[in-house]
């Protein structure tokens, strides 16, 4: 049986671990800004699925280049306005930002 990257298998303790995230206040923050929804258990528990944990990597990369929560939902709501999937960018976006950010460190 091969699992689907979509099915929803990790905790937000796992998620937590797994993104170096601190705590789980970090990932709460994105679902109450509006910048992610991700799926519940019946008892309320958000669950993540893969895909899910690297779109969380990818929110935590662009962070850490200066992005605030703020400016990753303006752009989030930007994004859905213009009928864009805001993962799909982000996800393409940390990547850049991170070898823009490499390539910086490389040149001092």
């Amino acid at each position: 049986m091969k699992l689907n990257p979509d099915d929803a298998v990790f905790s937000i303790g796992d998620a937590v671990e797994i993104i170096n995230a601190g705590s789980g206040k970090t990932i709460r923050d994105y679902d109450t800004f509006g910048i992610t929804n991700f799926k519940k258990n019946p008892r309320g528990d958000r669950i993540f699925s893969r895909n899910d944990i690297e779109y969380l990597k990818n929110l935590r990369n662009l962070n850490d280049c200066g992005f605030k929560l703020k400016a990753l939902k303006f752009l989030v709501d930007y994004l859905k306005s213009k009928k864009q999937n805001p993962v799909d960018f982000i996800n393409n976006f940390s990547s850049y930002c991170t070898r823009k950010k490499y390539s910086e460190k490389q040149k001092k």
